[in-house]
């Protein structure tokens, strides 16, 4: 921690006795050195801020807040740190985060373990503008210990630190499946979506057709289509020769994420036949 000194100037009046009893008065401006200000005051972790109703928002300025010598490491290294204490009645996924800070943050989760604490959830720069996000599934009744640093040892500055209840995490389902053959040998995979809470869905499929004296034609495309509840196409084009009609093995898998990075994933196996289009 670096020490300021506050320089403002102090007046002092000065009397001096002079000839013929006469008195004069001076002004004199001396500067003298003041207290440096203080630490946060949740800079250590036996004084975290508690957390116990959500929304909860705090802003504060660590520009002098310290490093305790037992510092828990943070997943970007530990700078000045200033601490929370979430306690909250109901279980449930909490989002941790400080947008809105004005200098490049780090948050850590922990838990009381038999030798101190233990981090269960780090983030560095998950959010936007070098601000960190912590999406944090509690247990009711158990404390956390969120630790807010600044990024590599670098100095701290005005923090905003908020909780919140999470929305529900995005959902991708994929439903039936089926391969159309085409005249030049590729082959298109149409599969149903189900999708909520993603912008869009990462979609890939494989496609493997084996046939007597020809051997194994396989195929593979990925697209990326708008999240949206329906069907949706992928193009393949074949290796190994050309698709036509009979039985294939066909697996589709299916991806999406929101801006609190949950990437839920799902996929679709199955044996099927592959019309020709004609």
């Amino acid at each position: 921690m670096t020490l300021t000194e506050d320089r403002r100037p102090v007046w002092s009046v000065v009397v001096r006795a002079v000839a013929a009893g006469v008195l004069a008065v001076g002004l004199v401006v001396t500067t003298a050195p003041g207290a440096a200000a203080a630490p946060p005051a949740n800079d250590e972790r036996a004084a975290a801020t508690p957390v116990g109703a959500l929304p909860f928002v705090d802003e504060t300025d660590t520009q002098e807040a310290t490093s305790e010598p037992d510092e828990p490491d943070l997943c970007a290294g530990a700078g000045p740190t200033v601490w929370y204490a979430v306690r909250l009645p109901r279980s449930g996924s909490v989002v941790l985060r400080t947008a809105g800070s004005a200098y490049d943050t780090t948050i850590a989760v922990h838990v009381a373990g038999p030798d101190g604490p233990e981090q269960v959830a780090c983030d560095d720069d998950g959010g936007e503008d070098l601000t960190s996000v912590v999406v944090l599934e509690v247990v009711a009744g158990r404390t956390y210990l969120v630790q807010v640093g600044a990024y590599g040892g670098g100095p701290g500055g005005p923090l905003r630190f908020s909780a919140e209840v999470a929305p529900p995490p995005p959902v991708v389902v994929v439903g039936d499946v089926s391969v159309r053959a085409l005249r030049d040998g590729a082959a298109v995979v149409r599969a149903t979506l189900t999708c909520t809470g993603t912008d869009g869905v990462g979609l890939e499929a494989w496609v493997d057709q084996r046939f007597a004296g020809r051997g194994l034609v396989s195929g593979y495309g990925y697209t990326w289509v708008p999240c949206a509840d329906g069907p949706t196409e992928v193009l393949l084009a074949s290796s190994g020769g050309v698709f036509g009609g009979g039985r294939a093995s066909v697996r589709v898998t299916a991806w999406g994420c929101d801006d609190l990075g949950r990437c839920p994933d799902d996929a679709q196996e199955a044996t099927v036949t592959v019309t020709r289009r004609r």
